[in-house]
């Protein structure tokens, strides 16, 4: 069997991509980060623990970023911007945490198509949930939005697919103008 082993990404590095790993398991991010690009972290063989340092504040995550990676959890506290597709197919993935300072402001198309989370609470800062968004996170049953929230739209089949929800609660989504 192969043995798993821990990558700390060296402070001179800003920009991360290409990291196809099969043996690596921990995989931590350095405070100075500004991006995971496309296809940065994909196609793992084992589960991967992505650390992204938490005094991290800029953190842009690339089209295909951790697609189909093996991650179970995520702590997305620094990321700033997230593109397409960027935790499509990471089936693995059942929770995911963002920072109460959380500035991201979009859930990108197909941004969590075919995990396995099966609650989520939408950052305040979130203001628009493109189209797709949770397309075929089957596991998902409950959506609920943090106090404060400035959502203003939740795009076409952004829930489309997910056959398990049965709650979505937009009691603090009092900015919502448009759905689909």
């Amino acid at each position: 069997g192969s043995t798993s082993t821990s990558l700390s990404v060296p402070s001179e590095y800003s920009v991360i991509g290409g990291l196809s790993t099969n043996t690596i398991s921990t995989i931590n991010l350095p405070s100075h980060l500004a991006a995971l690009s496309s296809h940065a972290i994909t196609e793992t063989q084992d589960a991967v623990t992505l650390n992204i340092n938490p005094r991290a504040t800029e953190v842009i995550l690339g089209y295909y970023a951790l697609y189909h990676a093996k991650i179970t959890t995520l702590h997305l506290t620094g990321v700033k911007k997230m593109e397409g597709i960027v935790f499509a197919s990471c089936d693995y993935l059942t929770s995911i945490v963002f920072g109460l300072e959380s500035t991201i402001e979009t859930i990108p198309v197909n941004g969590f198509n075919g995990t396995r989370i099966t609650e989520f609470v939408v950052p305040a800062s979130i203001v628009h949930m493109d189209g797709q968004a949770f397309f075929f996170a089957k596991e998902l049953q409950t959506i609920s939005f943090a106090e404060g929230s400035q959502l203003k739209d939740i795009g076409q089949g952004a829930f489309q697919g997910c056959v398990a929800l049965v709650n979505v609660d937009l009691s603090n989504a009092t900015k919502l103008e448009s759905i689909g």
